[in-house]
């Protein structure tokens, strides 16, 4: 099993309004990684995500699933959130044990009832948000309409980092403001794509967008931003510096976008949470109570400090019994360890430790500081 750092952890929710497309964005995320050898589909039932009977039968998503894939040099946890009004307890509970959040929109229907709930809870918890716009391949996609909506509503450091080239049916291109390419990617949503500098014809709104970026994460930084009014630009690295505080501050939201369905866009989502989302280590201290007298406590995101988790969801499952999802925020959670139910005042003992991703789960002795698994079989919790 590969050891990460918690600083090369990512704990990413994935939320929306119902219908949205989480379920196949995440799928496509997946694949990307080689964790699947195919997309599944929603509509098949072969997806990684919705694997419960009755998601299955009825296509959405009925409960939170934890999934992860390694990209780059880094672990990213996603939670997939249902997205109906019905289970938003479900999003609450999500976001309570991750960092940022995705907030997927429909092009075609915007923002609706359920993103501005979704949004809210992300606020309350204090969670950095990125927007990704899905279904760009579809006819009458208009990236241009979503934004004006985005920014009306959210404020303007609503801003993009990756833009469309071609929406509509045949779409196929995008420009990573970034890295400012054209990424083109080969159909049939294999995931595999080839950059190119960016036509004459697009260059003027690419820069203009970027700009406005480069001004959004000057703005993060006093010294970025002094060095921002002296040189009337900035470097790459102050960019992407910039970027990083302003989204963990909550004064940048970017944007990304492409086609869940067919795998496009979805490569420049895997690069953004790996190169701009929070780690769990990004606020410093956390803050709790003494279980004996109460008092208010404070303990560093480390591995090598006090055992402190979160147990976020309980699940129980045939032939196995309740799976308890965790969140580690402190210290080392270890099978055999015997651990407080602060709530409770019991002694649980710890079971078996497992890594999930959707169905599938891999038996892994221990979860560290910053990360997600699950433990079986505790009796009081």
């Amino acid at each position: 099993m590969k050891e990460y750092s918690i600083d090369k952890l990512r704990n990413v929710s994935l939320i929306s309004h119902g219908g949205a497309g989480k379920t196949s964005l995440v799928e496509a995320m997946l694949f990307n990684a080689g964790e699947t050898n195919r997309l599944g589909r929603v509509d098949d039932g072969t997806t990684m995500s919705d694997y419960h009977p009755d998601e299955i039968e009825r296509k959405i998503s009925i409960t939170t699933s934890i999934l992860n894939f390694p990209w780059k040099d880094c672990k990213v946890n996603i939670l997939d959130t249902p997205g109906y009004s019905d289970f938003l307890g479900e999003v609450r509970g999500a976001l309570r044990v991750t960092e940022m959040a995705v907030v997927v929109i429909d092009v075609i229907a915007g923002i609706e009832v359920g993103t501005e709930q979704v949004w809210k809870f992300a606020e309350q918890e204090d969670v950095a948000r990125v927007f990704f716009i899905n279904r760009l391949d579809k006819e009458h996609a208009n990236f241009d309409k979503v934004m004006d909506m985005l920014t009306s509503r959210f404020g303007p450091n609503v801003i993009p980092l990756v833009i469309p080239v071609n929406e509509g049916v045949g779409f196929d291109s995008v420009v990573d403001l970034v890295k400012m390419k054209l990424v083109k990617y080969e159909k049939g949503g294999t995931g595999k794509t080839s950059e190119s500098e960016i036509p004459a014809d697009l260059k003027s709104k690419a820069e203009q967008w970027r700009t406005k970026a480069i001004e959004a994460a000057a703005e993060s930084d006093d010294a970025i931003l002094e060095d921002y009014f002296e040189n009337g630009t900035l470097t790459d690295e102050q960019f992407k510096t910039g970027l990083r505080k302003g989204i963990l501050a909550g004064t940048i939201f970017p944007v990304l976008c492409g086609s869940a369905y067919e795998n496009i866009g979805v490569k420049e989502l895997n690069d953004f949470l790996v190169e701009f989302a929070p780690s769990p280590d990004s606020k410093g201290e956390i803050k709790g109570k003494n279980p004996d007298s109460n008092a208010e406590v404070t303990l560093k995101p480390s591995e090598n400090e006090t055992l402190a988790t979160l147990v976020f969801k309980t699940e129980s499952e045939p032939h196995v019994g309740e799976f308890s999802f965790f969140r580690v925020y402190s210290g080392v959670l270890r099978t055999g360890d015997e651990v407080l139910n602060v709530n409770q005042k019991t002694i649980e003992k710890i079971g078996q430790i497992y890594a999930i991703n959707g169905k599938n789960r891999r038996e892994i002795g221990y979860a560290k500081a910053g990360d997600i698994a699950a433990v079986v079989k505790m009796k009081n919790t």
